[in-house]
């Protein structure tokens, strides 16, 4: 059963000019099938989403010319669920404009937003690892310049966390603990803060820590199931097996997770929680 709270937002309204001369203003790169499978990119990214939230629940933004283009290739979709831009601006505005219509409909909601004109070739691991999401708590954290929260995670009620930064800059690290996973122990990072707005999703049995880079940093997440007291899991930060860059840091590997040594660029000793430097190796899990 999907839950009715799943909302999702696909971002279909751009000219595709970077695909220029194959993609063109009239018909643009999200209404082109590129691959030869009998699907445009915008309906490879409905039929994705399709399958974890209640069609009832996706919405479609657009521009007002490409009003009939949707309707065409998707006509699944009541008029209701395409929203149609008063005026083309960027991303953040399409976001807030279709959140707010959601927020009407549904103050419950839980949103996912997804461009028209992303290739996800291994949808089974899409699915897998998206799922069928209901976060049920929300926490809020600050935290100052140079403190670097190791990695972590729960053992025996592991979380799924959708990460976002509202003030400041941080840098988010999944590591992928997954058993039998062609990714095991490789690690993904990216820079959030308020100015790019970018989101991260990090699923269930990946450990997630982070390096504050601003003078100060909030953030927020969602998570999957909620904070069970003495079911902490780590992995030490600094592991050369798993090889984090963690940018903005300098020092030398010590054979441990002491962070005596490691230092900011401009001299900051790392801020470290005693418990996050005495986490397991990956070879010690």
């Amino acid at each position: 059963m999907t839950n009715q709270d799943n909302y999702c937002v696909i971002m279909g309204g751009g000219i595709g000019s970077r695909f220029w001369p194959f993609s063109r203003k009239t018909l643009p790169k999200q209404f082109l099938d590129f691959f030869g499978t009998g699907r445009s990119l915008l309906q490879q990214t409905f039929d994705r989403f399709q399958k974890v939230i209640p069609t009832e629940n996706i919405l479609i933004v657009t521009n007002a010319m490409y009003a009939d283009l949707v309707k065409e290739q998707l006509p699944e979709l009541d008029e209701k669920q395409i929203l149609l831009e008063p005026a083309r601006r960027n991303t953040a505005p399409c976001i807030a404009w279709a959140a707010y219509h959601i927020r009407a409909l549904n103050p419950n909601a839980n949103i996912v937003v997804a461009p028209s004109d992303h290739l996800i070739l291994k949808e089974e691991e899409f699915r897998a690892n998206i799922g069928d999401v209901h976060f049920v708590q929300d926490n809020e954290s600050k935290s100052s310049f140079g403190v670097l929260r190791g990695l972590h995670y729960q053992k025996n009620y592991p979380q799924g966390k959708l990460v976002r930064v509202i003030r400041g800059s941080v840098f988010d690290v999944a590591v992928d603990l997954r058993k039998g996973s062609e990714t095991y122990g490789k690690w993904y990072g990216l820079e959030l803060s308020e100015e790019n707005k970018k989101q991260f999703y990090i699923p269930k049995g990946f450990a997630h820590g982070y390096l504050v880079l601003s003078e100060w940093a909030e953030f927020c997440y969602k998570c999957t199931d909620f904070y069970h007291p003495g079911d902490d899991g780590g992995l030490v930060w600094n592991d050369p097996a798993i090889g984090i860059t963690w940018p903005d840091v300098t020092g030398e590997y010590p054979g441990n997770g002491s962070s005596s040594g490691y230092h900011m660029s401009d001299g900051t000793p790392l801020n470290i929680l005693e418990r996050d430097e005495n986490w397991p190796t990956l070879a010690n899990l």
